[in-house]
């Protein structure tokens, strides 16, 4: 028995009520993807970003986030218009500038310029064909690093359409990282049952990320049509994969293989709409099989995986973190990167509620 509980990480989780709130709070401090930029066109467009009401806007070819209510008379904003470099709003044709500032009130145009009338703006900028915005004037981390994505025509990128999942944004992050559950959930797709034993890996630190990564090729997948139309003989892929979380709620993995120099890149990003409720993010890259009806398999392919791990993810409970870690099992050289990510954003957490 000894034994088996030194196999188990004992810690003691601090976070409860109180904790599970300023962890949902300090996710405003942070970038987060709330639209790709292909759905903002020549309109304003709604969305929710932690609770906050948001209308997105390009004004003057500038992406600007504001505070969806008209200053007026509490009209969205998203219903509006833009006009000549500026957000109208459609009740009463308010219209408001990059800064959100009122710059003309057709009622009585001279009112315009003596009243400091306006909405909040929020950081808003568009990287990677998505649209970020922060809720705080000063972002706790920059944007992530994601030089994989600004690739040449080697690659080919699509971005998945997005969903909504019935989550907390962390419980979606270590679904993606779980290594013990590919060979379960994903039986015959991502690993095999019979073989459930976690590849051998190393997590550790860098700088403010986290990462994991596979002693050599030692991620086993089965030789699936469904995911690559490669003439590889054999029934398993040897394929190496590198994991970097760049907290609180992005995830990168990278994948090599199964041939020499065959690189593919997966993008993760749980953006937190409420404390149980998250659309999630999904960004698949690679320079191999890049034609139109390749690339659109392996976007149905993506799809269905996420579609075998949503309802497991959302059944989780509670639905947000636990309160007490003793509630769950953490299995040492298993679960020991969600261990870690869990620590770093109750930290993070914590700095930012001072």
């Amino acid at each position: 028995m000894a034994a088996v509980l030194n196999e188990v990480i004992s810690r003691t989780n601090e976070l409860n009520e109180e904790g599970e709130a300023r962890l949902y709070r300090s996710f405003k401090h942070f970038w987060h993807p709330v639209m790709y930029s292909h759905e903002l066109t020549d309109r304003p467009v709604a969305t929710v970003l932690c609770g906050e009401p948001l209308a997105i806007v390009r004004l003057e070819d500038q992406v600007c986030a504001f505070y969806d209510r008209c200053a007026h008379r509490g009209t969205p904003l998203s219903l509006g218009t833009v006009d000549r470099g500026q957000l109208r709003c459609p009740y009463h044709g308010w219209q408001y500038d990059r800064s959100g500032q009122v710059r003309v009130i057709p009622q009585k145009p001279e009112l315009a310029s003596r009243i400091h009338a306006c909405v909040r703006s929020y950081s808003a900028t568009e990287r990677y064909g998505m649209v970020w915005v922060c809720l705080e004037d000063k972002p706790r981390l920059p944007l992530p690093e994601l030089p994989q994505f600004e690739r040449g025509a080697d690659f080919a990128t699509r971005l998945i359409p997005t969903e909504i999942w019935n989550c907390s944004p962390p419980r979606r992050l270590e679904n993606i990282v779980d290594l013990g559950h590919f060979p379960i959930l994903h039986d015959g797709i991502l690993g095999f049952k019979e073989k459930p034993q976690v590849p051998e890996h190393r997590v550790w630190e860098s700088g403010d990320n986290l990462m994991m990564e596979l002693i050599g090729r030692t991620f086993l997948m089965p030789n699936n049509p469904r995911y690559t139309s490669l003439h590889i003989e054999g029934s398993i892929l040897n394929i190496h994969r590198q994991w970097t979380i760049f907290p609180p709620l992005t995830v990168l993995a990278e994948e090599s293989g199964p041939r020499d120099g065959d690189k593919f890149y997966l993008f993760f990003h749980q953006t937190p709409i409420g404390p149980s409720r998250m659309r999630d993010f999904f960004v698949i890259s690679r320079n191999y099989l890049t034609d139109q009806e390749e690339m659109d398999k392996l976007v149905e392919f993506s799809q269905f995986i996420s579609h075998q791990d949503k309802p497991v993810v959302e059944a989780q409970r509670p639905q947000e973190l636990p309160e007490d870690l003793s509630h769950e099992l953490h299995v040492k050289g298993v679960d020991t990167l969600s261990v870690m990510y869990r620590q770093r954003i109750l930290a993070m957490a914590k700095e930012l509620d001072r």
